[in-house]
């Protein structure tokens, strides 16, 4: 006899609190905490939300550029990101553990839209800084691992992609944050993170309702 699905999403609520790490700045990496709501409306579609907060780490090759090139790069902090987003699950399986244990898992893809609130990082320290509230359509593809009736591990790839707003390289010092922020440089942004999360569903039970 085929076994049944391990797991059911529709019609239920998934409460998925994650951490994640930018991958492709190599001057400045951020690190985020954010938690998704989704609710699914069948077992392969869902709507949702999505927030998070950042947390900036500067690089060793950032410190690197101003002694090689006698430079102060031109960089923005992120500090807050929230999201609407519609999930599709378009693949499902199982494998086996030691021939005993089986498995449940599925690959997922999400796509919103967005903001994500950035602040520039000044390159005379001291300056004032000002902020950006930026307009962002997100994207994400994972896989996600079935642990018990209303418990997830997945894993994630997202990318935010955004119009920017950067120091302008000829700021002078003194001058008015509102006159910097006038000339301020916009430039794409693709912001790459690798994200873990764990889903809790509501109900903790599911009940099929069609025949074997």
């Amino acid at each position: 006899m085929v076994p049944r699905k391990g797991f059911l999403k529709g019609g239920r609520l998934e409460l998925a609190p994650f951490t994640a790490v930018t991958l492709n700045d190599v001057l400045i990496r951020h690190y985020s905490v954010g938690g998704d709501l989704n609710f699914y409306l069948t077992d392969v579609f869902s709507i949702g939300i999505e927030g998070q907060y950042f947390v900036k780490e500067l690089s060793e090759r950032e410190s690197l550029v101003g002694l090689q090139y006698n430079r102060v790069p031109t960089m923005n902090r992120y500090k807050y990101a929230a999201a609407f987003n519609f999930g599709y699950v378009p693949g499902y399986g199982k494998f086996t553990i030691f021939n005993k244990y089986i498995w449940h898992w599925d690959f997922f893809v999400n796509a919103g839209v967005g903001m994500v609130w950035s602040e520039i990082i000044p390159r005379i320290v001291g300056e004032q800084k000002f902020q950006s509230m930026n307009l962002a359509p997100d994207f994400a593809i994972g896989t996600r691992f079935f642990l018990n009736d209303w418990l997830t591990l997945s894993f994630a790839l997202r990318d935010y992609v955004f119009n920017d707003k950067f120091e302008p390289l000829d700021r002078k010092r003194g001058e008015a944050i509102e006159d910097v922020k006038s000339r301020a440089q916009g430039e794409l942004v693709n912001n790459v993170m690798f994200s873990v999360a764990l889903g809790f569903y509501l109900p903790t039970s599911f009940q099929y309702r069609t025949p074997r």
